[in-house]
Parts: C-alpha cells; structure tokens; sequence
C-alpha cells in the first residue's frame, strides 16, 4: 500500500535533465526572438499578428520565474544580445531628434508612434523572487527589467520627439476629444485624482474657444454638477473654483440656458445644507452670480427644481406605502414554502 502511494507522487528532476531542457528551450527560444523583431531605419518594428508568436516572444524575453524553486529562472534571451546594428538604430534616431534640425512628415510621426507603441505596450516581467535558505538580506542586489536597457532608448526617444521644437504645442480642435477621454476615464472613488481631473478640466477649459466649448459642455457640467455635492470638501471647493476663471466664466454665462439647468439641482442641494462651511458660501456666490446676470432663468430653474422634487418625495411615500401593506400581509399570511423532489 505504501509503494502504491509513492509511485503516484511525482519524481524529482535530474540536474542533467533540466540543463538539458533549458539548453533546448534557450535555443528555440533565441531563434523566435530573432524572427519576431526587426528594426529598420524609419522605426518601422514588425511584429507578427498571430497571438501564438507573441507569446512565444515574450516568453522567451520574459521567462516566467519559478517561485518555488531555490534559484531564479534566467532570462533565455536577453535584451542584451541584440545586435549592436539594432542599437545603435536608437542611438542614430535619438540624437537626429535631439539635433533640432529634424523635419517631421505625417509618415514619419505615424511611424514614430507606431515603433513606441510596439516597444512601450507590453506585459511586465514577473515580480516574484528567489529566496535562499538563509532569507533575504539587506546586502541582495534590486532586480532589474532584462529589457530596460533597450527600452530607455525608446522612452528617450519618445521624450525628445514629443518635446521637439517644431511640433504644435497645442491644438485647440483635440481638446474635445482630450476631455470626453477624461469624463470617460474619471476617479469617482479617488478623491485626489478627482482634484487632478478638475485642475486639467480647468486648464483645457481655458484655452478653448466657444464654438469648441459647445461641443462638450453637457457631459462636462454634469459631471462638474456630481463635484459641487461631492462630500469631500477638497473636491467640491476645486469644482467651484471653476466659475473663479474669468475665461471659464464668460463661457458659462454665455450658455447659461444650458448650463444651469444641470447643476442647479446640486447648487440647491447644497444650499439647503453642506455639512462643510465652506463650501455653503461658494455655492452661494455662485447661486448669486447666476441671479445677477440672469434672475428670470434663476426662478425659472427654482420652480422646476421644487416641482420634480414634490414628484420625488410622492413617488418615495408611494413607494412606503406598498412596502407596508406587502409586510402586513406577510405577517398574517406567512409563506410557506413546499420542496419537492
């Protein structure tokens, strides 16, 4: 019985077996990567599209390491055995573009966009760690990524290319689509990302115009409504600070029809009581900033605010009701719950 239960666990490796195996793996390996990559010239990287391939490549750059194991699975190709031709590539690319004389062509920025890209969005290695017998100690070397130093040549790249001289800063007509990428993507359950969402939202705000403004200032001032009632003061004070920009300012009041409607209900939510003081009266320098510019749409806002409140609280006393009469019910007719098989 002993002999039956020993022959099912599984046996230990020999040393000579898993050299073995690691040799043919390191060459199979090797032999992906070398057909995988190819760098040329114009920063054009091919990367075959089939998902079986990139998986072999990135294993073979990243092995996955062995947490139980005493020693660390050793990367079977490095980036350190790239060709120095490949290298030096990078080398040539990132000094033309620190030079200042480069020119760039739509050509030549799609294809800059397209090498950082296959470059940059990748899997990171594994964090797991060896640990010898004796434990980790303070003396042990920090573990670095094996393709760092290919990659830094590419973050380089990347840094000088897109803070080159010759490139627009800014170009008023990407706002739109910077800021809807912004509400779609927004920290509701961060606070401090919040606060750097609004600082952002302000400075792209500022710089547009007001045919661009209208594109975007609904999905923008609702969500800058749900920041006016948020119950972390930092949150809600950043989101009034927008009507203290005179540029922000004259757009608000300029779509005023459009844009109060939808953060009068959080102005007077508010109003009737915001546990923090002082977020009270910046909401009531805004309530006045509003009713005196335009004191009609004010009222006009008040009166549908009261009405679709008194229709929610009859709604929620509706909803009272029936809950009542469902648990009198139960109560003097128990359910009884018969199972059958």
């Amino acid at each position: 019985m002993l002999k039956q239960i020993l022959a099912k666990l599984p046996r230990k490796s020999s040393k000579s077996d898993t050299l073995d195996s690691a040799g043919s793996n390191s060459g199979n390996n090797t032999f992906n990567l070398g057909s995988g990559f190819q760098f040329a010239n114009s920063c054009n990287v091919v990367v075959s599209a089939r998902l079986n391939v990139v998986k072999r490549m990135s294993s073979a750059i990243f092995p996955s390491s062995n947490t139980t194991g005493v020693e660390m699975a050793e990367p079977h190709a490095s980036f350190n055995d790239v060709p120095n031709s490949e290298k030096q590539n990078l080398f040539k690319l990132v000094d033309f573009v620190g030079s200042g004389s480069a020119k760039f062509t739509e050509a030549a920025i799609a294809s800059m966009c397209k090498m950082c890209a296959a470059n940059l969005f990748r899997d990171f290695p594994s964090k797991c760690r060896s640990y010898s017998a004796r434990g980790e100690t303070e003396d042990e070397e920090p573990m670095f990524d094996p393709a760092w130093s290919h990659l830094q040549l590419v973050y380089d790249l990347l840094f000088r290319f897109i803070s080159y001289s010759s490139l627009d800063v800014k170009e008023p007509r990407l706002a739109g689509t910077v800021i809807k990428g912004l509400l779609k993507y927004w920290p509701v359950t961060s606070s401090q990302k919040e606060l750097m969402f609004l600082s952002e939202l302000e400075e792209l705000l500022e710089k547009m115009n007001i045919a661009e403004f209208e594109k975007i200032m609904v999905p923008v001032f609702r969500r800058v409504g749900c920041c006016l009632t948020s119950y972390h003061f930092q949150v809600a004070e950043r989101a009034h600070f927008l009507w203290n920009n005179d540029q922000i300012l004259n757009l608000i009041m300029q779509n005023r029809q459009v844009i109060l409607p939808l953060v009068f209900p959080a102005l007077q939510r508010n109003t009737q009581g915001h546990w923090h003081h002082t977020v009270f009266n910046l909401t009531q320098n805004v309530r006045k900033m509003f009713y005196e510019v335009d004191e009609e749409l004010v009222l006009a806002c008040q009166g549908k605010f009261e009405e679709e409140d008194s229709k929610s609280s009859v709604a929620a006393e509706r909803r009272r009701l029936t809950w009542e009469r469902l648990e009198t019910t139960a109560a003097f007719q128990p359910a009884v719950c018969t199972v059958t098989c």
